[in-house]
C-alpha cells in the first residue's frame, strides 16, 4: 500500500511572513509525503521571489490574479495530485505540533482510507490567549455535518 500524501494548499495575499511561518510549520513535520500547493494573488515581488527559492520538488507555487480566496482555494485542489488528502492551511496557519501529519496519515489508516476525514481545529488569538476547540467523531458524513454541523475547512 502506497504511503497516505497530502496537499497542502496555501492561500496567501500580500502576507510573506505569514506564508513563511506556514511553511517552516510545514517543513517541521515529522511525516514527509506530502506537496506545499502555494497560491499567491500576485500582488507582491517579494512573495514571488520567495515563492520561486522553494523547491519544486515537494512545491507547486502559482503566482496570479484570482477573484478572491475561493476563486484561489479551488485553483489550489485542482493542482492536488490524485490519491491525494488536501486540506488548506493559509498563511499565518500553522500545525499544532510536529507530528501532525503523521497523526492524521495513522488515523486515515485506521479508518482504512476515508474520502474524507475531521479532526481538531483550533482557533488561537494573536495574543495566545483565548481559543476554541471543535470537538470531533469518527469520519463520516451523517456524524460531522447533520449530527454536529459546521466544519472549518482547516479540520477536514
Amino acid at each position: 500500500m502506497n504511503p497516505i500524501h497530502f496537499s497542502v494548499v496555501t492561500v496567501v495575499h500580500l502576507d510573506l511572513e505569514g506564508l513563511q511561518k506556514t511553511r517552516k510549520s510545514l517543513e517541521s513535520q515529522q511525516y514527509a509525503n506530502w506537496t506545499h500547493i502555494i497560491i499567491d494573488s500576485g500582488k507582491s515581488l517579494e512573495l514571488l521571489q520567495y515563492g520561486k527559492s522553494l523547491s519544486v520538488k515537494n512545491t507547486k507555487f502559482i503566482s496570479e490574479s484570482d477573484s478572491g480566496i475561493y476563486n484561489a482555494m479551488n485553483k489550489g485542489w485542482k493542482l492536488a495530485k490524485d490519491k491525494s488528502y488536501i486540506l488548506f492551511l493559509n498563511a499565518q496557519d500553522t500545525f499544532c505540533d510536529d507530528l501532525s501529519l503523521f497523526k492524521a496519515s495513522e488515523a486515515l489508516t485506521l479508518f482504512e482510507m476515508p474520502s474524507w476525514g475531521c479532526t481538531t481545529h483550533e482557533e488561537i488569538e494573536v495574543s495566545g490567549e483565548k481559543w476554541v476547540c471543535k470537538l470531533v467523531s469518527s469520519p463520516s458524513l451523517e456524524n460531522q455535518l447533520y449530527a454536529f454541523g459546521y466544519r472549518s475547512h482547516q479540520s477536514i
